[in-house]
């Protein structure tokens, strides 16, 4: 279940001093298993190397009808559980594989300035993620495109 060499860009994250958090919609004991699976030291609490948040309930609408364009597409960004996540953690990097779940609200939060806003949105490139958002960085709302976790990596490395 997890994409090859995980836990070691895990292990490489924690000696740099980041902080790693995992926001899945899956329960916190299914991705906990996964990495605990792989010798990985993951749980819910802040004394794990990775700290996972299951349930988050990204896919969740408010009732607005709030949404962004891109590339001619309506994208609703009123996820208010979404939302409370990012404010409560207020994370430094958001690294997603989808788009319109994991990055345009919080692209959103950081067009308006929101304090709890990451500085910066990396887009997880899979095999089937759509050329209108990879190929312009779903119009410059997404400052950087990974094609692995290990990349992950480096960017912290560049702070």
């Amino acid at each position: 279940a997890l994409v090859p060499g995980a836990a070691e860009v895990l292990h490489q994250l924690h000696e740099l001093g980041a902080e790693v958090l995992v926001v899945s919609n899956s329960p916190a004991e299914k991705i906990i298993g996964w990495f605990t699976a792989v010798g990985a030291d993951a749980g819910t609490g802040p004394d794990h190397d990775l700290r996972v948040r299951g349930q988050a309930g990204k896919q969740t609408l408010g009732e607005t009808d709030t949404s962004i364009e891109v590339a001619g597409r309506k994208i609703f960004v009123d996820r208010p559980l979404y939302e409370q996540v990012i404010e409560e953690e207020n994370p430094d990097l958001i690294i997603g594989d989808v788009f319109s779940l994991d990055l345009a609200l919080p692209h959103v939060l950081r067009s308006q300035g929101r304090a709890s806003a990451p500085e910066r949105l990396v887009l997880r490139k899979l095999g089937h993620t759509p050329e209108w958002i990879h190929g312009s960085r779903a119009e410059g709302a997404i400052d950087l495109i990974v094609e692995s976790v290990g990349d992950l990596v480096e960017i912290v490395k560049q702070g």
